[in-house]
């Protein structure tokens, strides 16, 4: 869902040209970013948590398919204005 919220946000009208050209990859590069910061700090910070490479391939899995997600809702947005 955040990667879905970032790319609609990057993708209103206003924004910079750049950021609307490379919006998926840097909704991607800042999803994959928390995510690999949130176990770094469960290892690291916070008594009682481990770090798992498991939650942060997860997290990877679940950018992707909020890409996917917001892709398949363009996709059908584009279709019901034709």
């Amino acid at each position: 869902m955040f990667v879905f919220l970032i790319l609609r946000g990057f993708k209103r009208e206003g924004n910079p040209l750049l950021i609307e050209r490379h919006a998926v990859t840097i909704a991607l590069a800042i999803a994959i970013s928390v995510g690999g910061f949130t176990e770094v700090l469960q290892g690291l910070v916070i008594p009682m948590r481990v770090a798992s490479p498991y939650d942060f391939i997860a997290n990877v899995l679940g950018s992707l398919m909020g890409w996917g997600a917001y892709a398949f809702y363009k996709k059908k947005q584009l279709g019901v204005r034709n």
